[in-house]
C-alpha cells in the first residue's frame, strides 16, 4: 500500500514538473526566441509579450491590461508599433483607430486614406524592424557574431509607397 501511495506522488509529481514553466501557448520562453536580438528593455518587453505572456497568440479582445501595457512600453521604449511578434498586427489596430477616429473629421476620406498611408508607414518600420533582426542573426549564426567584410550577411529596406491626399501623414 505504502508503494502504490509513493508510484502516485512520484507520477503527480512528474506530471507537475513538465508543465512548470509552461506559457499559454505550451512552449517555455526557452523554447521560443523572436526577441532573440534585441538588447536592453527592449529585449525584456519584447520577451514578455511575445514569449512570457504569450500575448501575440491571443486575440487583443482577450488580452489582460498586462498585454496592453506591455504593449505601450515596447512602442514608447523603440518606437516601433510592437514586438516582433505582433508588430504587424499593432499597425492593424492602430489603423483600426484611425479609422474610427475618421468619422468625426472634415474629410472622413481623406482622413481614411491618411490612415492607411500611417499603416504602410507603420507596416514598413516592421519590415525594417525584421530586416535588422534577420541581419543580426545571420551575423551571430553565420559569421561568428563579428561583422566584417568576410561576413556576406545582407542588410535590406522596405519600401512604403504613399497615396491619396496631399496634407502630412502623420508616423506611427
Amino acid at each position: 500500500m505504502r508503494t502504490l501511495y509513493l508510484m502516485v506522488f512520484l507520477v503527480s509529481l512528474s506530471l507537475g514538473v513538465s508543465a512548470f514553466g509552461k506559457t499559454p501557448d505550451g512552449m517555455t520562453p526557452a523554447e521560443e526566441g523572436s526577441c532573440t536580438y534585441l538588447e536592453g528593455r527592449a529585449y525584456g518587453q519584447c520577451n514578455a509579450f511575445c514569449e512570457a505572456k504569450d500575448c501575440d497568440s491571443m486575440d487583443p479582445m482577450d488580452w489582460n491590461k498586462s498585454c496592453y501595457n506591455l504593449l505601450e512600453h515596447y512602442q514608447d521604449e523603440t518606437g516601433k508599433a510592437g514586438p516582433p511578434c505582433f508588430c504587424n498586427e499593432a499597425c492593424g489596430l492602430q489603423f483600426d483607430e484611425c479609422v474610427a477616429g475618421c468619422q468625426d473629421t472634415e474629410d472622413p476620406q481623406c482622413c481614411r486614406t491618411q490612415c492607411s498611408n500611417s499603416l504602410r508607414i507603420c507596416d514598413r518600420n516592421c519590415c525594417n524592424q525584421d530586416g535588422q533582426l534577420d541581419y543580426l542573426e545571420c551575423v551571430d549564426t553565420m559569421c561568428g557574431g563579428i561583422d566584417d567584410e568576410n561576413c556576406f550577411c545582407l542588410k535590406f529596406g522596405c519600401v512604403t509607397q504613399i497615396t491619396g491626399c496631399i496634407k502630412p501623414v502623420p508616423l506611427p
